[in-house]
């Protein structure tokens, strides 16, 4: 019996060793998928801000000194960019910064005086989990303070969404990026696999033989994949519906545009991969990959913003900002946060360049290997 297992064994590595295809496929997603998620929430421990320090006396500086010790066993809550007022607020102006604390020129001599002093927090409110984060750290800062200097004098905290009116429910903040990632991975899915099947079940000669040409091919295939990633939408809505409290009965038209241009971009992917690949386990796979990519990077694009201060997590933000995913994810939460706001249609526009591309490079891959292969 253990010689059995053994030949089995031996069989079964020196199958992999040979073709290490399938054992590639088995590790990309979870590598992806960790690699991505570890960079990403390691970030959420410390958060950069700025300071905006326009008092310079001795209290002002105890209290900058205090945010810039706080910390906990993940690390400290603050990473300080700056504490010059001008490149503070231009920071944050430019959002490079996701918040600014300003220490107001008054507030030493508020303290001296007895009165009430005062520090103001201005937030990109991009959703509600990171305004708590600022509003908590700086709190704490503030209660440390006056724990040692004025135990009985309150330090006022004026807080100020700059992004949109009201703060950003982390709800619909996630829900926003999974829609995404539903959309772009069924559309992929779909698309490569009706198109892959075609050499697994051996009836690609026909599509050469056929007099009408590749393009009711391509748009069959297309129209088909659509009704199948609808189906999956539908149901993901009901989801997060349940789950996550998605304004299900506040979705308008244009948040559906965005939907059918998400689905173009992730069909053209899919279409390559259907033609590049024709096997369906592969498509699976790397479809999976792509959107868990997309998912992590663009789908939290807004979120890693404030993070990109230095190393892997900045390189990742600077790709998610080439992406244009990332802008029809933003567009898609503006549909719910501002009534009649202005669209960044710049990503509108790469993003139908590149499923264009997509599309163009796969039919040109499409007609050759048929033709030159008579469909095998």
């Amino acid at each position: 019996m253990l010689l059995g297992i053994r030949a089995v064994i031996r069989k079964d590595i020196t199958i992999t060793w040979r073709n290490p295809s399938l054992l590639f496929l088995s590790i990309i997603v979870p590598v992806v998928f960790v690699l991505l998620y570890s960079l990403i929430t390691q970030v959420s421990a410390t958060n950069p801000v700025v300071i905006a320090q326009q008092s310079q006396g001795q209290y002002s500086q105890h209290l900058v000194k205090i945010l810039t010790e706080m910390s906990s066993v993940d690390g400290p809550y603050f990473i300080i960019k700056t504490t010059d007022p001008e490149k503070a607020h231009q920071q944050y102006d430019s959002g490079k910064a996701a918040a600014i604390i300003v220490i107001p020129k008054s507030f030493d001599d508020d303290i001296k005086l007895g009165s009430q002093p005062e520090v103001n927090l201005f937030v990109h409110n991009i959703n509600s989990d990171a305004t708590k984060n600022f509003q908590l750290r700086l709190s704490h800062a503030t209660y440390l303070f006056q724990k040692e200097f004025s135990p009985d004098r309150l330090i006022k905290i004026n807080e100020t969404y700059s992004r949109f009116p009201q703060d950003v429910s982390m709800k619909i903040y996630i829900s926003i990026g999974l829609l995404m990632f539903a959309v772009v991975y069924s559309s992929m899915v779909n698309t490569g696999i009706l198109i892959s099947r075609e050499w697994e079940e051996r009836t690609s000669k026909e599509i050469v033989l056929t007099s009408i040409g590749f393009l009711p091919f391509v748009l069959g295939k297309w129209i088909t994949a659509f009704v199948q990633t609808i189906i999956s939408v539908i149901l993901v809505l009901g989801i997060m519906t349940v789950t996550l409290d998605f304004p299900l009965l506040k979705m308008n038209p244009i948040l559906w545009l965005w939907i059918v241009i998400l689905f173009l971009f992730g069909g053209s992917i899919g279409t390559a991969l259907g033609v590049w690949l024709r096997k369906s386990m592969p498509i699976i796979t790397f479809s999976a990959a792509i959107g868990i990519f997309l998912y992590l990077i663009c789908g939290n694009e807004s979120s890693i913003r404030g993070f990109a201060y230095n190393g892997p997590v900045e390189i990742l933000w600077r790709m998610a900002t080439v992406i244009p995913v990332s802008y029809v994810v933003e567009n898609m939460r503006r549909t719910f946060l501002e009534a009649g706001s202005a669209y960044e249609f710049k990503g509108l526009i790469y993003i139908l360049g590149l499923a264009a591309l997509f599309g163009l490079s796969s039919a040109y891959r499409l007609k050759k290997k048929l033709s030159y292969s008579q469909g095998q």
